[in-house]
């Protein structure tokens, strides 16, 4: 919805992969015609762009120490196909498949999956901390939203936003 008229976006996880780098390429409106099927509108339409692509959810919400980026899903590819491939039997080079599902499987892929095991060792941190406190952190971190659900969503929301605008800021710098 932009400016209370609905407008169809093209939903195939393939346009989204790359949002966050091609949105640094557009040079004018017309750029964007690919995220949408049939007429595009004319007023800003950022927000809800980035509200489609971040897809925010409300766990686990643990607290971000450090802006690091653990996939690139076109750096890492052939093991994101491979990993869909393994798991569900999927080959992403040929299906039609929704950004959000995309997203949904691939949180949902297996540890024992190629590009699990390279996020964990990207991520990797050492934790000195007792066990009982990282339980508490995870129990934490994963707890459902209560009564203030769209409170919660409507900051994780902004938080993905920022997330992303500092992201295109740094990639923008190391032009």
């Amino acid at each position: 919805m932009v400016e209370g008229k609905a407008y169809f976006l093209n939903t195939d996880f393939r346009v989204w992969i790359d949002f966050d780098k091609y949105i640094l390429s557009v040079k004018n409106l017309n750029d964007f015609k690919k995220f949408f099927v049939g007429e595009m509108p004319f007023a800003d339409f950022t927000d809800q762009l980035v509200d489609f692509y971040a897809n925010a959810n409300s766990t686990p919400n643990y607290k971000k120490t450090e802006d690091e980026n653990l996939v690139d899903f076109i750096e890492d590819g052939e093991y994101i196909v491979s990993s869909f491939m393994q798991d569900y039997g999927i080959d992403l080079t040929s299906c039609e498949l929704h950004w959000h599902m995309f997203k949904a499987l691939f949180l949902g892929l297996s540890e024992n999956t190629k590009i699990k095991e390279i996020i964990s060792l990207r991520g990797w941190k050492e934790d000195k901390r007792k066990p009982e406190v990282i339980a508490r952190e995870n129990k934490n971190a994963w707890r459902l939203p209560n009564k203030n659900k769209e409170k919660f969503l409507k900051k994780q929301q902004e938080e993905n936003k920022a997330n992303i605008e500092r992201y295109l800021r740094k990639l923008e710098n190391e032009r």
